[in-house]
């Protein structure tokens, strides 16, 4: 039997995916690990078919929603709101930044054309919230480090895509509709999103709060993670911003944090969806393994090599510069900027943008997709092995479960 997309491949795909999860727990190994080290060692046995893997569709439309939301729900506002001019400066001028200097470093090193060293910038400048916020579970961390990298992440996520988008579109206008094309885009994407998950999350909240009936408490979250992402998206704006800003008002000001609802519907909320960012994190990491395993990387090595380290740069250079920057009581010890640099990694949403880079000569797409995937490899494999022994070396990690 070979699986292509379909329900089929997603039962076969869920079942490795609980045996691996097992595995990985008894050897106390990162479960995203063994499912990306799963995914590549299925694409070269013949029960998956080549077309199966992380497709755009599949990641923007089923998986890239409840782990946004999820990550946003757990997130109390009264922390964020003081590391907000932080986070807001790294997700903006951070991501700017980095994807310069990674655009510059690519460009003069391997001669990658401007249009292809922008692209792998922007696909490779911000941190994806996925690989985050796996490296993250199961492990209590003391102080700052776990809202800063997952909340920038979050943030971040957006910004990628925005940035990406942009590029894109700024590359088939004239040169003097350029600056028009990018602060149009920028504007609809950007407050768009915001507005559009504000309304609809309070909105849903409002409903909530009417419903006095757990089951409904708890659908209405899903309403509002899949909601407000097609909604924005429909409109032209961003859907991960929207989905971020409806998971955290919904979970600050009325599941997990308000009196909105019964207790009854927060304990099946939170159930919900502890369970359903397990499965959506499954599916990503063993189908990022699928598009791996099936991507011909013949010829590519040099570019993957320096896509690495100029990946790693950019987010060292950003990261001390800016946070170097800091002074007073916000100041962040050079132990979590450490973390900040280590712990940003890259995963399935770099994949997707990866597969829609245009194939127009200037953006040379063979060599940013091996780069990008090479990327991506690196970071889960690597840095997600080594993320908590790090934390556990610099006297972060406090328990580990």
């Amino acid at each position: 039997m070979t699986f292509t997309a379909g329900p089929g491949l997603i039962i076969f795909l869920l079942f490795v995916a609980t045996v691996v999860a097992i595995i990985a727990r008894r050897l106390r190994l990162p479960t995203m690990v063994g499912l990306l080290l799963t995914g590549i060692a299925l694409a070269f046995t013949p029960w998956i078919a080549p077309q199966a893997g992380l497709t755009p569709r599949v990641l923007y439309t089923a998986l890239l929603p409840p782990l946004v939301f999820e990550g946003a729900l757990n997130i109390r506002w009264r922390e964020l709101r003081v590391e907000l001019p932080l986070l807001l400066t790294l997700v903006t001028l951070g991501v700017a930044l980095s994807l310069l200097i990674v655009a510059g470093l690519t460009h003069w090193s391997i001669g990658w054309p401007w249009q292809a060293a922008l692209a792998f910038g922007a696909i490779v400048a911000a941190t994806d919230p996925i690989s985050v916020l796996a490296s993250f579970k199961g492990a209590v961390i003391a102080g700052r480090p776990r809202l800063l990298v997952e909340a920038e992440s979050l943030l971040n996520d957006g910004t990628a895509v925005v940035a990406f988008g942009l590029i894109v579109s700024a590359s088939s206008a004239d040169i003097h509709g350029v600056a028009l094309v990018i602060a149009e885009n920028l504007v609809r994407m950007v407050l768009g999103g915001v507005l559009i998950g504000v309304a609809v999350g309070w909105i849903l909240t409002l409903v909530i709060g009417t419903a006095d009936d757990p089951l409904a408490e708890t659908t209405l979250t899903m309403v509002g993670a899949y909601g407000s992402y097609y909604v924005a998206d429909h409109f032209g704006g961003s859907g991960i911003l929207a989905t971020v800003c409806a998971g955290l008002i919904m979970g600050n000001v009325g599941i997990l944090g308000g009196s909105f609802v019964s207790n009854k519907g927060r304990e099946i909320t939170e159930g919900l969806w502890g369970f359903a960012a397990f499965i959506a994190n499954a599916l990503v990491f063993l189908l990022m393994g699928l598009t791996i395993g099936h991507t011909s990387l013949a010829g590519c090595w040099p570019a993957i090599f320096v896509g690495i380290a100029t990946a790693l740069a950019g987010r060292a250079i950003m990261i001390y510069l800016l946070c170097g920057l800091v002074r007073g009581a916000r100041r962040l010890p050079i132990a979590l900027q450490h973390v900040l640099v280590w712990g940003g990694q890259r995963g399935g949403l770099g994949l997707v943008l990866a597969l829609s880079v245009p194939t127009s000569a200037g953006f040379a797409r063979n060599y940013v997709i091996a780069a990008s995937f090479g990327v991506v490899a690196f970071s889960v494999l690597i840095q997600g092995m080594t993320l908590q022994p790090l934390l556990k070396k610099l006297g972060l990690l406090e328990e580990s479960k």
